[in-house]
């Protein structure tokens, strides 16, 4: 009959078999209560029947719960034969270390901050517009205090967010040569400041100085994948003797990258340094280097092989051109307003790396891939470790970085932790190539991943959260059914493919996997307190 009954009919008749429910419950219930009252000792005060009597009530449904529960755990547990695959609790995150504050911050679960904290890297995919700025990168220079930071900017929307916040922690550099070029942008039109940075300062006689003089002219002309040139490596050689020439012969503020080109330019003063050198009395030591330098250059030229001393200079010449004189980088590489060493001093510093997006497609963001090297090489150097976090937005965009994957391999114990984000895999693998992912999936301990957007990615992050075991029933054509244990991923392709914004997968070592929310630091009121407005968004 209740098949043919009209909807109302049906919400009475059920709302009648509720309330009688509830009656009963508490008819039994009063039951219960006036049993235990009668089961107290009755030369006890009334005071005391009472608080045992609350108490067995309290206690009492608690305690059957938690029989209940996990009794229904013990017979709903399914063998683990395909896999016991699940998301970490809150519990397993904090015996992990994951919820202390001050780290590299991650995100949050059921409202506990994630933070890394000592040695080790993090990969963060996401795809444009999710958020990685404000729910990653903000928060992290809101919360991060183990050490120095050093952040690129392209835009320089971050330093003006978070340079007077980071200042109170410690000191702040912004290496900002289109500066004029910031402030002449009307949706911008802050002044950030440039300190300027010499890259030519670690360049000298000594035996330090010499090795500096070396990896620069390498890092000036570096290999690329795949490509082995003689003109570069005699290139690279003639850059050095250049540096340590000026380094003799040049007061300290002409020992510039835009000076190197100057004197590179102009052959014939070069060739006449480089022959008195040579003809000279024989030399020991650094001058003696100097002289050996010369002798083979000048000999070169002068001895039937000057194409060959020419194509040198072009290919050294042309590796500087970007500091031209009256550029805006020669103006910045000329000042020394930022030492390396200072990454290690006594104080955190925030170095703040700025590069708009119309330099970054042209030969401009060498000068960032050199300032980046040289600063991975500092951290890297024997002698006091001190963490520095190097925050890297869109990294692929920065171009190929040679010293880089070595760098994060090599530097972990020196003190370098590196979060760098990239929009999807084929952007690495445009820049570094398959084995260079590879490699970077290796070197990153934390993955993470969040508005997954690429199908293929989809499927490999499946596959790596492994899979759980679940019981499967199916029936026959002769609906006969039939039950059995099957494998199923933690979670499909198709719902990482769907996953709403403000949610994202950790990958870490050692443990499982995370589920955990994306955190804008704007729905943190004492967060968005800290910072100053972003000037792209002028009356928000």
């Amino acid at each position: 009959m209740f098949f043919f009954m009209s909807t109302a009919d049906k919400l009475d008749q059920a709302f009648n078999e509720i309330f009688a429910f509830v009656v009963a419950m508490f008819t039994h219930l009063g039951r219960a209560a006036a049993w235990l009252w009668d089961q107290t000792p009755q030369q006890w005060p009334v005071v005391g029947r009472l608080g045992l009597l609350l108490a067995l009530l309290v206690i009492g449904p608690r305690l059957v719960r938690l029989l209940v529960t996990y009794g229904w755990r013990a017979l709903r547990r399914v063998p683990g034969t395909f896999g016991r695959a699940r998301f970490a609790s809150v519990r397993e995150l904090r015996r992990a270390g994951l919820l202390k504050p001050g780290g590299r911050f991650l995100g949050a679960l059921k409202g506990n901050n994630i933070a890394m904290h000592g040695e080790g890297h993090c990969l963060t995919v996401a795809a444009q517009g999710s958020g990685k700025t404000t729910g990653l990168i903000l928060p992290t220079l809101i919360t991060y205090r183990a050490g120095s930071v050093v952040v690129t900017d392209p835009k320089g929307a971050i330093t003006a967010q978070t340079r007077r916040l980071r200042s109170q922690l410690g000191r702040v550099v912004v290496l900002n040569p289109w500066r004029q070029e910031l402030m002449a942008d009307k949706s911008f039109a802050v002044d950030l400041g440039d300190d300027g940075f010499n890259p030519l300062q670690l360049v000298g006689v000594d035996y330090e100085g010499r090795a500096a003089a070396a990896r620069l002219a390498a890092l000036l002309l570096p290999d690329m994948p795949g490509e082995e040139s003689y003109w570069r490596a005699e290139a690279r050689e003639l850059l050095e003797w250049c540096m340590l020439f000026q380094a003799t012969h040049y007061p300290k503020p002409m020992r510039t990258l835009p000076g190197l080109r100057a004197m590179l330019y102009d052959s014939a003063e070069l060739l006449a340094g480089m022959e008195q050198l040579a003809k000279g009395e024989p030399r020991s030591g650094p001058q003696g280097v100097l002289q050996a330098g010369a002798a083979k250059f000048h000999g070169m030229a002068a001895m039937g092989a000057g194409a060959q001393f020419v194509g040198a200079q072009g290919t050294a010449t042309t590796a500087l051109k970007i500091y031209d004189e009256g550029s805006a980088l020669a103006q910045h590489v000329s000042r020394d307003g930022f030492r390396l060493a200072d990454l290690k001093g006594d104080k955190p510093v925030t170095l703040y790396l700025i590069c708009p997006p119309g330099h970054l497609v042209g030969d401009d963001r060498k000068w960032l891939n050199l300032v980046l090297a040289l600063i991975t090489q500092e951290i890297g150097k024997p002698g006091e470790t001190r963490e520095t976090l190097l925050l890297m937005d869109e990294f692929p965009a920065l171009g190929y970085l040679p010293n880089l994957l070595p760098a994060l391999e090599q530097f972990r114990e020196a003190g370098l932790r590196a979060h760098l984000i990239a929009q999807n895999p084929g952007q690495v693998i445009q820049t570094y190539g398959q084995d260079g992912l590879r490699r970077l999936w290796g070197v990153a301990e934390y993955k993470q991943f969040f508005r997954v957007t690429d199908p293929e990615q989809a499927r490999l992050l499946s596959e790596w959260l492994g899979q759980r075991t679940v019981w499967s029933e199916s029936r026959n054509a002769r609906d006969e059914a039939s039950s059995g244990l099957a494998g199923v991923p933690l979670i499909r392709p198709e719902e990482l493919a769907g996953m709403p914004r403000g949610r994202q997968i950790i990958i870490r070592p050692e443990g499982r996997p995370v589920s955990a929310n994306v955190v804008p630091f704007f729905k943190r009121r004492e967060w968005a307190a800290q910072l100053d407005a972003n000037p792209y968004r002028k009356g928000e």
